[in-house]
């Protein structure tokens, strides 16, 4: 499995989790969440850099294999990508194999040689561009210990990022940006669910993007959450919530009625076509025919 599809499998289950009482993905979600606050560390770590080109969270496909990476660092001749991994307890590795509570788990060392050695080479190799790969798991809980680790493998404590950081900085530049790489991603995620059979079942309301919680009160163009105080212009948190329809639905395409029936009464239908009227000025819907649109671009 990939990354993304988890990022983007927190996404769907938060949406559905804060609006369907019969759905209950509570231990799921509540890995997720540790998964994605580590990446979120990570991430936070080398945006201290602005020195450092690096995108995240990106979804690759090559002779119809798709890999995620969590985080693509371009330095000099070198192409440094990082696996962000949590484990919530501790973990011990014994002749190669790797335990957790005595059960054997997955080893993520192999995943990242694979991504390295099979995939993202072939990938490069392909678009003719000459970069060295290296890859290092990032370890995020700093409270869980990795008995029989040793030294030579590619596994950097979350506290010893920023110094590994510092040393990337000082090389000189490379002829490729993290652009160039962006460019060769793909657009298509085979292994996402979807539930667009539970969109006309699910409680109405506008969803936070900080927490996810519905908004409650709602000060003239601006709400409020409850939950963690967070406050939205109302066409802001309309359109992003826009892109959680679609992602529950699996499809760009929307119908204006069927999404006002999803938001609820939070906007009349008058305030809703003048937000359509503006996202196609701006190009961030497309129109298809009468109360039919299409978002120009998503989460998937």
């Amino acid at each position: 499995m990939n990354r993304r599809r988890f990022h983007l499998e927190r996404i769907i289950l938060e949406i559905l989790n804060s609006r369907d009482v019969d759905f209950d993905q509570s231990k799921k979600l509540e890995k997720l969440r540790l998964g994605n606050d580590g990446e979120q560390n990570v991430r936070g770590i080398i945006a201290q850099f602005e020195e450092i080109d690096a995108i995240h969270d990106i979804l690759f496909e090559v002779d119809g294999s798709y890999f995620q990476i969590d985080h693509l660092i371009i330095s000099g001749n070198h192409l440094i990508i990082f696996d962000a991994k949590y484990y919530s307890t501790d973990v011990y590795i014994k002749n190669g194999e790797w335990y957790l509570d005595d059960l054997q788990i997955k080893n993520p060392l192999t995943s990242l040689n694979n991504t390295v050695n099979q995939h993202l080479k072939k990938l490069l190799y392909y678009h003719g561009m000459q970069l060295k790969i290296y890859g290092y798991i990032i370890w995020c809980n700093e409270n869980a210990y990795i008995y029989g680790l040793e030294k030579k493998l590619p596994i950097i404590q979350l506290n010893r990022l920023e110094e590994c950081l510092q040393k990337l900085s000082r090389h000189r530049v490379s002829m490729y940006t993290a652009a160039d790489i962006f460019e060769l991603r793909s657009r298509y995620n085979p292994f996402l669910k979807h539930y667009p059979e539970k969109l006309d079942t699910l409680k109405k309301g506008l969803n936070c993007p900080k927490c996810f919680s519905l908004l409650g009160e709602r000060s003239r163009k601006k709400y409020i959450c409850r939950s963690c105080g967070e406050s939205y212009h109302l066409a802001d948190i309309v359109f992003k919530n826009l892109q959680y329809y679609c992602l529950v639905k699996g499809d760009n395409a929307f119908d204006n009625i069927k999404f006002h029936k999803f938001i609820g009464e939070v906007i009349n239908k008058r305030t809703l076509e003048k937000y359509f009227t503006k996202w196609k000025q701006q190009n961030s819907i497309i129109y298809i025919k009468k109360l039919k649109y299409r978002l120009n671009d998503s989460y998937f």
